[in-house]
């Protein structure tokens, strides 16, 4: 039951809190940089899936690109497209 008091009084606090404080409209700077941390965000969760399991599974295989066994160009590659894509939102 205490838990349950608990958290009636925080929800009530942060009711509180959120509608006595307005909301500060955000400059044109702030809002590219949180536009540029939500577009590193998206990279960094498609690098995580391009070098998940179940791609690398596809790419895991004995044939050869250039001499080079396949698996390891597609890491290779991912790679360097996640450094250079994340440069260049970096400069952007």
């Amino acid at each position: 039951m205490a838990i349950l008091a608990d958290a009636d009084v925080l929800g009530h606090f942060f009711s509180l809190i959120t509608t006595t404080l307005p909301m500060l409209p955000m400059s044109p700077q702030e809002q590219n940089e949180q536009r540029r941390g939500q577009r590193l965000l998206f990279v960094s969760l498609l690098f995580a899936v391009l070098l998940n399991f179940p791609l690398l599974a596809v790419f895991n295989h004995q044939g050869l690109v250039w001499d080079i066994p396949v698996l390891y160009l597609y890491v290779l590659v991912a790679w360097a497209a996640l450094v250079l894509l994340t440069g260049w939102l970096v400069k952007r």
